[in-house]
């Protein structure tokens, strides 16, 4: 039986992995987050207010009322019904006996921790945006070679229109495009120096930047069925393949090919998902090929005749082995960002403690327990931020 001091234990170690090398707390303006916790609320006003003017002065005509300018006001709304996620993890009450040399509270809590330290910097991640931008969907940057230094010192360039004189410039960038940058500058004068936050993230100074790496960047790629694919055509996302097949076997990440294009595709969002009917739709994934592309990927897709459009976040390799050549991935990309520390702003609230539970298991199931780590946040990018801002759309096609 899991007792109250092992959830204990497991909570304090599941908020180190939350706020330590948390990207979204060490960039973000957590003023909104502040403001609710302390007003109790779940709406954070931001006004703009009338900027200066500077004009030729004239003795006593200095102010006039056609002179005034509106004030505007911006909202960031975080509500439990859409924005609260709830972090899971099913403990086996029996386990606490069976792996007694295990630290099991030091496993399950970092595990947790990591999770909803994720679910925070996917969340805030997505919602940065910006006024300027660089490169397309459709006209992706290569950010490789003797490319690299020409995009870092344009995104750099924009983010400084907004005149960010004491804000810390930030490249926000992917574990692929980090190490290309240390390629781009091996032997070269420019020196990428160690820089630490105060809650532990690690940076690099860069072109008068701080350097920083994340594998929560938003990917997106779309992969085209025009054909039914045969028995044995493959598809890889993120180093799982799954492998289209006319009678399913019992190997892990077989999909059934449908009557038609368009349903093998509808069978492959439901095996990459863990949705439609294991056993008849597709073979279901191990547990690391899960936790891989539905937790830490978050890979999703929508089908539209065949056509698949993916999301997902960090550095997702892709690969295919069709028969037919109307089949193929394309528009594969990923974002980075060029901006400056508190563009973004964050509201976050946490339920004190963890939730316990222990649902009735049926017939031949283990008992478990239940534990649920709730955070409550969402985060705006707003029109000031956006100045200072510029989300670049980089080539992915090779990752």
């Amino acid at each position: 039986m899991i007792d109250d001091n092992m959830v204990k234990q497991i909570y304090a170690r599941a908020q180190r992995k939350l706020f330590v090398n948390n990207l979204a707390l060490s960039l973000a303006n957590r003023e909104p987050g502040d403001a609710l916790k302390v007003q109790g609320g779940r709406k954070y006003h931001k006004p703009i207010i009338g900027f200066s003017q500077m004009q030729q002065y004239t003795p006593l005509t200095a102010t006039a009322s056609s002179q005034n300018v509106a004030t505007e006001n911006e909202e960031l709304i975080v509500d439990r019904a859409s924005h609260a996620e709830s972090i899971h993890i099913n403990i086996d009450d029996t386990e606490k006996a069976q792996l007694r040399d295990q630290d099991l509270e030091a496993r399950y809590g970092d595990d947790l921790g990591r999770a909803m330290k994720d679910s925070i910097e996917k969340r805030w991640v997505s919602n940065i945006v910006g006024i300027n931008t660089i490169g397309s969907d459709s006209d992706p940057v290569d950010f490789s070679g003797s490319n690299i230094l020409d995009v870092v010192e344009e995104g750099l360039g924009l983010v400084d229109t907004s005149d960010v004189d004491d804000l810390q410039r930030v490249l926000l960038i992917g574990p692929r495009e980090y190490r290309a940058i240390e390629r781009a500058t091996a032997s070269r004068e420019s020196k990428l120096g160690d820089a630490t936050f105060v809650n532990g993230f690690p940076a690099r100074q860069f072109m008068d930047a701080l350097l920083v790496k994340s594998n929560n960047l938003p990917w997106k790629a779309t992969l085209t069925i025009g054909a039914n694919p045969t028995d044995g055509d493959t598809v890889t996302v993120n180093k799982t393949t799954f492998t289209f097949k006319t009678s399913l076997g019992t190997t892990a990440g077989q999909v059934k090919i449908g009557a038609s294009a368009s349903a093998t595709a509808d069978n492959l969002l439901a095996a990459i998902a863990g949705t439609g009917t294991v056993g008849t739709d597709y073979i279901d994934l191990g547990l690391t090929d899960k936790m891989h592309l539905r937790r830490n990927r978050r890979v999703a897709g929508t089908n539209a005749s065949g056509v698949i459009s993916f999301t997902g976040f960090g550095d997702v390799g892709t690969a295919s082995s069709f028969t037919s050549t109307s089949n193929k991935w394309s528009a594969q990309v990923k974002s980075i960002f060029f901006t400056a520390v508190g563009a973004t702003d964050l509201a976050l609230q946490l339920d004190d403690g963890l939730e316990m539970s222990r649902p009735k298991p049926m017939t031949g199931e283990a008992h478990f327990t239940r534990l649920s780590g709730v955070t409550l946040h969402n985060s705006k990018t707003f029109t000031d931020g956006q100045y200072m801002t510029v989300p670049t759309v980089v080539d992915a096609s090779g990752y």
